[in-house]
């Protein structure tokens, strides 16, 4: 015998098992996840190190013009 578990029955349990004082909304929010690609990752990465170089650039241009 299958037991076919329902969407509303799996969102009774949880508030359920969390207690009386829920709030109602975390239950039935959409949980939206940032995903982070490498491409992301790898971009930002040159942008620290474009605006590093930048930064070093402009102190070492101060410091001989003293």
């Amino acid at each position: 015998v299958k037991v076919v578990v329902k969407k509303s029955d799996k969102l009774e349990n949880k508030v359920k098992r969390i207690g009386p004082h829920i709030e109602i909304f975390q239950v039935f929010q959409v949980k939206s996840k940032l995903f982070i690609t490498k491409n992301i990752i790898d971009m930002v990465t040159l942008m620290q190190a474009h605006v590093r170089g930048w930064l070093e650039r402009k102190r070492f241009q101060r410091l001989m013009s003293k």
